[in-house]
């Protein structure tokens, strides 16, 4: 669906794709749908222009972009909505998934059209229901193994059955006598993808620094797409640090640790 406004010099546009070759894996991981479907959108919404204006020089051509401005609130599949500046016209892109489906609408026009822009933008809706994501991986604190309520432990073996607990117990920073200390933190690559489309912010990550001096349980908190999440996964793989430490023996914490990217 293509509707051109001459009168304001506006586009209304709207595509939706039963993506029959779609993998589970794809279908699964969410994030990375979406980042494949903004890929699409731009290839059908902003290099037709690039293509019909190649002789830009490089200070134009930069008005000339699809940039990322968050999830979509309110909606009940997942969904994102991107800002569009294509020369002196403004718009936006919001793109949603659904299972082997997904959806692009795209609306940009003159500046005094911004309003004309936004209602059909949001006149756009999903009716099936989405289909539940999975739960984040709890993040509370974990125990050792328990016993039973009549099971009585003194003295010495009381101290014994003590240290196994704290031996397989991760800690957070206020239970510990010594918190883990970072030596080494490094830092994330931004990927091509996210500098395409202009992503910035933080990632936040909870993990465990294990007192074997492994890093594991890796959360993320908050996520940034087009492979920035990823990304800080992966540098917080390679974090170095003494482990915490609880009455003199080491034991493993909880932390959480923020990785910002911007563009410069």
């Amino acid at each position: 669906y293509l509707l051109r406004d001459d009168e304001h010099k506006s586009v209304y546009a709207l595509w939706a794709v039963n993506y029959e070759g779609l993998s589970s894996t794809l279908r699964d991981d969410t994030e990375s749908y979406l980042d494949l479907t903004a890929e699409i959108a731009w290839e059908l919404v902003v290099k037709p222009y690039l293509e019909k204006l190649a002789n830009l020089s490089p200070e134009k051509a930069t008005r000339y972009d699809m940039s990322y401005a968050g999830l979509l609130p309110g909606s009940s599949h997942a969904g994102r909505r991107y800002l569009l500046s294509l020369d002196e016209q403004s718009g936006a892109t919001q793109i949603y998934v659904d299972g082997t489906r997904f959806y692009i609408i795209a609306a940009w026009g003159a500046q005094n059209n911004a309003e004309n822009v936004e209602r059909f933008l949001k006149s756009f809706t999903l009716n099936t229901p989405a289909p539940q994501q999975a739960a984040d991986e709890a993040t509370g604190v974990s125990y050792g193994p328990g016993r039973s309520s009549n099971e009585s432990v003194s003295g010495s073996a009381a101290k014994e059955a003590a240290q196994a607990t704290d031996d397989n117990r991760t800690f957070k920073a206020s239970g510990v006598t010594r918190k883990a200390n970072l030596t080494s933190k490094p830092e994330p690559s931004y990927t091509e993808g996210a500098r395409k489309f202009g992503v910035t912010g933080t990632v936040r990550l909870r993990l465990v620094l294990s007192a074997s001096g492994t890093v594991s349980g890796i959360t993320p908190i908050t996520r940034l797409p087009h492979g920035l999440t990823r990304e800080a996964v992966e540098a917080a793989r390679r974090i170095s640090f003494i482990p915490a430490e609880k009455d003199g023996r080491r034991v493993s914490q909880y932390v959480t640790i923020e990785y910002n990217f911007n563009l410069y």
